[in-house]
């Protein structure tokens, strides 16, 4: 009996795509080539690469994968004249990264002090805050190298006519205050400053200094519990020089403003 030979498959047919556990891009390769572009240029500090990443269809305000935008990066390193360039070209000067940080704050964290001129000069918000309540002046207290960049946020506030005393005495999400910041950084000059600003501005000192944070804490309390005792001997000295002046008016701060300094 003959028996029927089996068929060879038809090669002709199109054979089925195998499954792979790939997953689709999140956007297309030429995308990222451009945000990757123009991004490298800003590290480079290359304006004529910036020009170029643009020209080929790259947003001003590309960001990295923490959220951080052209801007932002100019403003941390300090490329003063990258941020004038991307500002000029419309970049947004309160565009927020997954912290809720913007360019100020950044330029402010990097001890950029003229990136941070540039910046509140072109109207950066000065008031702005992350997602822990924490102002530029706060981050220029705590994280300052100097007290330059304190000195231009306080300095802008009150040539424009900002409420000054208000983001003095602001506080963030726990309740530290900026001068909180600058107790625990051991930084004398920049406690000095602040109070010295919120004199002239009419703001109460007393209540300042007594101020407390969600810990209970005030400057004071946090200077000696970072072994600030330079930071502590001017704190403990204006609050004695507060109590012993009946009109706690910016006036009457500053003229025995030296005797407490010499205290410290």
């Amino acid at each position: 009996m003959e028996q029927k030979r089996l068929s060879k498959p038809n090669s002709s047919k199109k054979r089925q795509p195998k499954l792979t556990n790939k997953k689709p891009s999140p956007e297309p390769t030429s995308s990222l080539k451009k945000r990757a572009m123009i991004l490298e240029a800003v590290n480079k500090g290359s304006i004529r690469k910036i020009e170029i990443a643009l020209k080929r269809g790259a947003s001003i305000d590309s960001t990295d994968v923490d959220g951080n935008t052209a801007l932002m990066l100019a403003a941390y390193h300090g490329k003063s004249e990258v941020c004038k360039f991307l500002i000029s070209k419309g970049a947004k000067l309160e565009a927020t990264n997954k912290d809720g940080r913007t360019p100020l704050i950044w330029a402010v964290r990097g001890n950029k002090a003229e990136a941070c001129k540039l910046l509140v000069e072109s109207g950066a918000n000065i008031g702005a805050t992350d997602s822990k309540g924490r102002t530029a002046l706060m981050w220029a207290a705590m994280n300052g190298r100097n007290s330059e960049a304190c000195s231009i946020l306080l300095d802008n506030l009150a040539k424009s006519g900002g409420d000054a005393i208000g983001h003095i005495l602001k506080t963030d999400n726990s309740g530290k205050t900026a001068l909180m910041y600058a107790a625990i950084g051991g930084r004398n000059d920049i406690c000095m400053l602040l109070i010295e600003k919120l004199a002239e501005q009419g703001g109460d000192i007393k209540k300042y200094l007594d101020a407390r944070d969600s810990d209970m804490k005030d400057a004071l309390d946090h200077a000696m519990f970072t072994g600030q005792t330079n930071v502590s001997k001017l704190l403990d000295g204006l609050m004695r020089l507060c109590r012993s002046i009946d009109n706690e008016s910016a006036a009457g701060f500053i003229l025995n403003f030296n005797e407490c300094v010499g205290w410290a």
